[in-house]
């Protein structure tokens, strides 16, 4: 094979040091594809120098892959990234503070991109600015993914979203009101399938299933909505399950706010019993009972940060 060789300890030096602190945009291209150069040791991975210019040196050279050099377009099979005209792995938290970033869209949350680097507004340790040393915030804030949040339920944070409270070790937040007017769990129709989905604490699993789902009972409207719902600067949304709904939403009901006294709320937790039937909390006694998945009622989205 007509293929260059890239040392795994390249391969993982390069990825720690695109994944720690602001990367300049002159550093970026010095060594890359087409810029100058005047040795080989001057060019980025498996480029190199020729006539003065950092170029491929064998057309027939395997691309795309990991440790491999980029396409043409800059491009590396997915989900790979090109760096320094190399195809690594992407960082696992590529867009938090601290990483670096090429426009506004590329930071989460309410990050934004200042210098290359995905910062927070605000100053640090306070609601919205980031986090101190130690990953910590002026009282009660909270870090979260290295931003001072609110700590309180029924908080609302920087980014416009609501503190819901903490379940299992993990924060939670919401919208300030509930998802459009009403939805079917399933499509609407009465062909019933088992759709597999009964935890009824992991309201993240069972979203990413349903939505996923192409059955007799697809699409699973409820849990799509929050799948596909890209609010407040986030798109990472899900229906929460069961014991979320009751244990989280419904207990601090009146701290959150918006949602309707008297009705009623979809879970992402089937029945295991029936397989035309889910589960729906009450918010007037805070009471979970399973109806038919062709039922409509409410929807509140939430999202969590470990």
């Amino acid at each position: 094979m007509k293929v260059r060789s890239l040392a795994l300890t390249g391969a993982a030096a390069l990825v720690m040091a695109i994944g720690c602190g602001p990367v300049e945009e002159d550093d970026v291209r010095k060594g890359g594809l087409g810029q100058a150069c005047h040795a080989d040791d001057t060019c980025d991975g498996l480029l190199v120098c020729i006539d003065g210019e950092c170029i491929v040196e064998d057309d027939e050279i395997e691309r795309g892959r990991l440790g491999e050099a980029c396409y043409p377009n800059h491009a590396c099979d997915h989900p790979l990234i090109c760096a320094y005209e190399v195809c690594v792995e992407r960082p696992l938290d590529e867009g938090g503070a601290g990483q670096p970033c090429y426009a506004d869209g590329t930071c989460e949350g309410p990050l934004y991109c200042s210098g290359g680097e995905c910062v927070a507004e605000g100053e640090p340790g306070e609601l919205g600015g980031p986090c101190l040393e130690g990953d910590e915030c002026e009282s009660p804030n909270v870090c979260v993914e290295g931003v001072c949040e609110c700590a309180e339920p029924g908080t609302m944070c920087s980014d416009g979203t609501i503190h819901a409270g903490n379940y299992a070790g993990y924060d939670y937040f919401t919208t300030p009101a509930d998802l459009g007017w009403r939805f079917t769990w399933n499509n609407g129709g009465t062909d019933y399938t088992d759709t597999g989905v009964f935890d009824e604490d992991d309201g993240w699993t069972n979203t990413s299933i349903l939505a996923d789902l192409d059955d007799a009972g697809a699409p699973y409207k409820a849990a799509k909505a929050c799948w596909e719902l890209d609010a407040h600067g986030h798109s990472d949304w899900f229906l929460p399950a069961k014991n979320e709904l009751m244990d989280l939403l419904y207990e601090n009901r009146r701290a959150i706010g918006g949602f309707d006294s008297n009705g009623t709320y979809w879970s992402s937790s089937s029945y295991e019993g029936d397989v035309g039937a889910a589960w729906f909390v009450t918010f007037d006694y805070g009471t979970a009972i399973r109806t038919g998945k062709d039922f409509n009622t409410r929807v509140r989205c939430v999202r969590g940060s470990g």
